[in-house]
């Protein structure tokens, strides 16, 4: 007796003991104003996962690495990795015996020796039909769905600092073509004022050139708040105060560069093989084979062995023996079956929708890449025919062959066609992005290069 309980007593120090951990929202709010592109840790983390030290300008690579250090969407990601790892080791753990002390007293006791029976009683279950394989293969097959969709959310966050990326760079380029646009569009009023004084044009001239400023006034003002907005989003998708990109240059390079289209063949392959979601969805559907194959085996009943020792009116005795054994007369499972079939019939349908989904989301990607590439390249050509009109009517106002408004009218046309040139790239790595998003697998850059950087200074 004595050594059954100092038995009881060893396995009860081997458990964990509860550390709470309470968390202090005006803290956790001082933490992320700390935070900092420049950090130490996240300079060892880039150097760590990139092989390159801490950027002096940041494209959207090196801002996506820092996202996978300081976006907590990634964190919450890997915490449920994590649990499914835990949920996996249960699966996997065998079932403990039990260990009863039974006692009797007998009431009306005349005989000689003590009045009570008592002694240790252990139970040890054993699972039948294979019930533990097929438990640890259901936990393998959804942590690895939990593991696909810690890729999944790995890319959702690299789009979104790219797109984020995008913005700020179409933002900041878009102001400053806008604010030439309104110095000269600005300029034009001047100069038809006095025109309109010397008798020269008709007030409906002025007043149309007007409009045209106050337009342009008005676009600008939009860009500020959507530079705002981009700067935002592009901190958010990092994980970081929007203060913090004050102390960064961005490179905006990348940009410049198409990207190379994979061949209708090679990307429907790599969109199969590398979506996280196709690839989850697939884990899933394994889940539930799993679990179909746990609701079979659950038809099959547990038997449990026992032994013991028991004290009985001076006798010692020691028992051996086969435990309770559930009868499957009236119930053998089926309905669990049935359900578990059903599941699986419905994950593979999911699979077989999701694959569908993402084909025609590649098609479609692949169409609007190759459209907006052309369309970008129009772009370019409209733009060198707007810029060689621009430099005529300078080199004409320089020898006196055109007057200082048709120079300012030729400007002002130009930066219309530099605005939408810049759309036009910004809808092209758009749909780039579109098409990476597509098959969740980065694409190589083309070599040539387009003109990021359209100027719209005044001489």
């Amino acid at each position: 007796m004595r050594c059954s309980w100092i038995f009881a007593f060893c396995l009860l120090t081997g458990c964990a003991a509860y550390q709470p951990k309470p968390l202090d929202p005006a803290r956790l709010a001082q933490r992320f104003d700390q935070r900092s592109l420049a950090d130490p840790a996240l300079r060892v983390y880039i150097e760590r996962e990139s092989g390159r030290p801490l950027p002096v300008q940041w494209d959207a690579h090196m801002l996506a690495l820092a996202a996978g250090f300081y976006n907590p969407a990634l964190a919450i990601a890997q915490a449920q990795q994590q649990a499914a790892q835990g949920s996996l080791e249960t699966a996997g753990a065998r079932p403990n015996p039990t260990l009863a002390f039974p006692f009797e007293y007998e009431l009306n006791h005349h005989d000689g020796g003590h009045p009570y029976t008592t002694g240790p009683a252990l139970s040890w279950p054993i699972e039948t039909a294979g019930k533990r394989p097929a438990r640890i293969a259901l936990a393998q097959a959804q942590a690895d769905a939990v593991r696909m969709n810690t890729l999944g959310t790995a890319w959702k966050i690299r789009s979104q600092v790219r797109a984020a990326f995008r913005a700020v760079f179409v933002a900041t380029l878009s102001g400053e073509l806008l604010a030439a646009r309104v110095d000269w569009a600005r300029r034009s009023v001047e100069l038809l004022q006095h025109r309109l004084q010397a008798g020269a044009v008709g007030a409906p001239d002025l007043r149309r050139q007007q409009l045209v400023l106050a337009q342009a006034e008005s676009e600008r003002s939009s860009n500020r708040i959507a530079l705002a907005s981009a700067r935002a989003q592009l901190a958010t998708a990092i994980g970081v105060p929007v203060a913090a990109l004050d102390a960064v240059k961005l490179d905006f390079g990348e940009l410049a560069h198409p990207v190379l289209a994979p061949a209708p063949a090679d990307a429907r392959r790599a969109a199969i093989e590398h979506r996280a979601d196709l690839r989850a969805a697939l884990a899933d559907y394994e889940a539930g084979q799993a679990a179909l194959r746990l609701e079979i085996a659950k038809q099959y009943p547990d038997v449990q062995i026992g032994a013991g020792y028991t004290y009985d009116v001076g006798a010692n005795k020691i028992s051996f023996g086969l435990g309770g054994v559930t009868l499957p007369l009236f119930d053998r499972n089926q309905g669990g079956i049935a359900q578990a079939e059903a599941k699986r019939s419905e994950l593979a349908a999911r699979v077989e929708a999701l694959q569908e989904a993402v084909l025609n989301e590649l098609d479609n990607s692949s169409v609007r890449y190759r459209e907006s590439r052309a369309a970008a390249e129009r772009a370019a050509l409209q733009l060198a025919t707007a810029g060689r009109q621009r430099d005529a009517a300078q080199a004409s106002f320089a020898t006196g062959g055109a007057d200082r408004l048709e120079l300012s009218q030729a400007q002002l046309d130009y930066e219309s066609h530099a605005i939408a040139y810049l759309n036009a790239v910004a809808a092209m790595q758009d749909a780039a992005a579109q098409l990476e998003d597509a098959i969740q697998q980065p694409l190589p850059p083309d070599a040539v290069a387009l003109n990021l950087t359209p100027s719209g200074s005044a001489p």
